[in-house]
């Protein structure tokens, strides 16, 4: 479980890219996070961009656990 949150407290300090190589070797705590509503690659209202990043409901959980 540490590496997920490993994985939300580098998405909030620095977001990377979808294709980068950290996004491959953590693929599956991405992939996680993601469906847990924790990251996205959401910009607009219908937009998709090619960066990882927080949401808000991320930065609460990096809270909740201490991160921050």
């Amino acid at each position: 479980m540490l590496s997920l949150y490993e994985t939300l407290y580098r998405t909030f300090t620095s977001p990377y890219s979808v294709s980068s190589d950290f996004a491959r070797y953590r693929a599956q705590e991405i992939a996680a996070l993601a469906s847990m509503g924790l990251i996205t690659t959401k910009v607009g209202r219908q937009e998709y961009g090619r960066t990882w990043r927080i949401t808000e409901e991320g930065i609460e959980t990096l809270r909740l656990e201490g991160f921050l």
